[in-house]
Parts: C-alpha cells; structure tokens; sequence
C-alpha cells in the first residue's frame, strides 16, 4: 500500500524488467505476441501458465497476479513451519524460522510483484514438506505430491531444474527410514519424487528440441552465465562496459530473433571458448560474485518505497557490514548442531537446500538479496535452531552457576 501511494499501479507493477518477459509468456500461451516465443524459451512455461490461467478467470490487469504473489508469500511461512516441525520436532524452532520466514523483507518484497521467486520458493518448500513426510510416513502419496509440487516449481523458474537429479540421490545418503527393509526399497519408494519431477522437466525438454533443435530446458542459464559471469571477465580484461558488451553479445548471437535454438548454441559455444582461454579470472570472477550475492541487501526494496529509503539505506549497509556474516555464521552452527546431535535426516535435507542455491549466486550479480532469497527455506530453519540451542546452553549455564553459588 505504501508503494501504490507514491509510485502509483503503473510504475509499481513495472519496475521489474522480468515482469514484461512473464506477461509476454502468457500472451503467447494466450495467442501471440512478439517476443513470446524467445520468452517462452527463456524462462520455460510455468509461470506464465499460472499468469494465463489468472487472466482467464479474472480478466487482464496487474492487480490479481500481485495478488496471487501475495498469497504465494502468506503461505511461504507456513511451509517453512511445517518443514522446521518435520525435520527438527521443537515447537520453538519451527515457530521463530516461520517467523523469520513472515519478516524477511525480501520475501515481503518479492511477494508483492509479478516475477517467480516468491511462487517459486513456497513452491519448492511445499515440496520439501511432502518429501520428508514420504520418508516418515513411508507412504506413495506423499513422494507423489513431492515430485508434482517440484515439478511445477521447476516450470515456474528454471533455477529448480536440477531438483529432480538431488531427489534421487537423497534417498542414496539419507539415514534409512523406520520402515524400510532395505536402502533399495527406500529408493524405489523415495525416487518417485525426483522421477516425476524429472519427467515434467525433460517433457519441457522435448518440446524445445522439437520447435527450436535443441535438447534443453531453455537458455536462461546459459544466457546468465554470458551475460553476467562471463561479461565480467572480458570487462575486466578489455576495460569495457559490461552493458556495451552485453549488446554485442546479443546482436551477434542473435538470441533474441529466430530461431533462437541457434542463438543459444551460439551463446553456449562463446561462454565455453571463454572459459577454456580464461579459467582463473572466471572462477575469481565466479567466487567474487558469489561472496557478494551472499552478504547483499535487499536494494529493490528502496524503489518499492520512496518514502522509507533513508531508513532501509541504513539498514541495507549494516546488511552488508554484518548482519549477513552473522546470520551465515548462525547457519552454519545450526549445520554443526544437527551433525554433532545426529539429527542426519534434518543435516543433509538443508545443508543440501541451503548450499544448492548458494552454488547458483556466484553466475550473477546486481540483483540484491533476491538471488539467494531460495536459500532462506533452510536458512532460517538452521539460523532458528542454532539461535534457540544457542540460549538453550546459555541457560543451563546460568543453572549450574546459580547451584554452585548456593552450594557454596
């Protein structure tokens, strides 16, 4: 409301550059639009079926989709609840991460704009949710419902798509299961998850190798990883702009006319050359990235609300200082607890989370927290835990001092 004040619907729900790339998804699905074919093979075509579907039932405009993020947000804290409650067992716990999970501004950010990330997270959580009570409750639905809801997450935004390949390996690392005669029927029941999830992927797969030659989810991956991480190693060696280099890029790959299966062969070719000729600037590049992306605020948010940009300002540069290496260090020790108290089940689901998405950060850059905003299902999970342990010891230690002073 704060932003619909002072920048008005128009400006506020067009901020995102994403947010046209979404809308002309869903005129293609729809009937036709210019760019909606290289869009579509961009970014895949979950979201921009949700945005469709929308607009069928409740006609075109912005205001429902912001909606319908809205309700994706609200439900995000839940998820991670539920996730923090099946993994750790503590009512403590799960309620202070679903509470970290409703505070977090770039949740509260994201939520309220057209783009993947928040419908993409609560997505994924839910996911996670009936993963672990497949391995609990040892039941087929719920390995089932997990593979459909990643499924879907992984169409909605194209960072999930090696999801369903880490669904099958779970079950090969994960502690056995009260239940299961044997590891190899507990990954015959388990794998379910991450072969459904890969079946809805690879389907996507097929269209593309079908319509434009070439067998791949889309080329947003290896669109990010020219123009970000690799634009960063030829400025750095040419002293060029990465925007001027990006627009050369472009043009001479021709990405974005047709066909675009050759525009992205084109620009895999030119990253994989560069990398070959240029391999330490690119992982210096790569870990500078994402070191920043780890420890960056929420920037979008002081252009969501005007009004408040003094007071996030300050906040966004303590982020910076050391809030995010306080919080990364708490995520850890939650990591170390669960290791040390043998809890494996709750170590390796979010240490495997948490690290998937923090592995992507070091591909792009300039994008603020939101970048590493999936990582927070687990984060907060782990930062709640070892927040909670952490009092939990400082306690018992003002006990057994208190006794010993009386004993005395």
């Amino acid at each position: 409301m704060l932003a619909l004040e002072h920048l008005g619907m128009e400006a506020f729900w067009n901020w995102a550059p994403d947010t046209n790339t979404y809308w002309a998804v869903t005129d293609e699905l729809l009937g036709d639009n210019a760019r909606g074919e290289w869009a579509l093979f961009r970014v895949g075509p979950g979201y921009g079926l949700i945005l469709a579907g929308l607009r069928l039932l409740f006609g075109a405009g912005p205001l429902v989709p912001i909606l319908f993020s809205v309700l994706m947000g609200i439900l995000a804290p839940v998820a991670v609840y539920l996730l923090a409650e099946r993994l750790i067992g503590r009512p403590a716990v799960s309620f202070t991460a679903g509470l970290l999970a409703a505070i977090s501004p770039t949740s509260i950010s994201l939520s309220t704009h057209i783009l993947t990330d928040q419908t993409y997270f609560t997505l994924q959580c839910f996911a996670l949710v009936m993963f672990v009570c497949g391995l609990q409750r040892r039941t087929l639905k719920w390995f089932l419902g997990a593979g459909l809801t990643a499924g879907v997450a992984l169409l909605v935004r194209p960072s999930g798509q090696l999801w369903p390949y880490l669904f099958l390996l779970l079950p090969l690392v994960l502690p056995l299961p009260i239940g299961f005669r044997s590891r190899r029927a507990f990954w015959l029941k388990a794998a379910v998850t991450g072969a459904v999830a890969l079946v809805m992927a690879v389907s996507w797969m097929v269209r593309n190798y079908a319509v434009e030659g070439v067998f791949t989810f889309g080329s947003n991956g290896v669109v990010t990883a020219r123009d970000c991480l690799w634009a960063q190693v030829e400025s750095r060696r040419t002293g060029r702009h990465i925007y001027d280099l990006r627009a050369e890029w472009i043009k001479e790959d021709g990405d974005q006319r047709p066909p675009y299966g050759e525009g992205y062969r084109r620009a895999g070719e030119r990253v994989l050359a560069g990398f070959k000729q240029q391999p330490f600037d690119a992982i210096s590049c790569y870990f500078k990235n994402l070191g920043d992306n780890v420890t960056a605020p929420n920037v979008y948010m002081e252009r969501q609300l005007p009004i408040l940009v003094e007071s996030l300002t300050d906040y966004n540069r303590a982020f910076r200082r050391w809030i995010s290496y306080f919080v990364f260090a708490l995520t850890l020790a939650g990591l170390i607890v669960l290791r040390r108290q043998r809890n494996m089940t709750a170590f390796v689901i979010l240490a495997t989370t948490y690290f998937y998405f923090t592995v992507l950060l070091g591909f792009s850059f300039w994008q603020g927290s939101r970048l590493h905003y999936p990582a927070e299902m687990a984060g907060n999970i782990l930062v709640a835990y070892a927040a909670l342990c952490g009092i939990d010891r400082i306690r018992a230690f003002a006990l057994r001092s208190r006794g010993g002073t009386r004993a005395r």
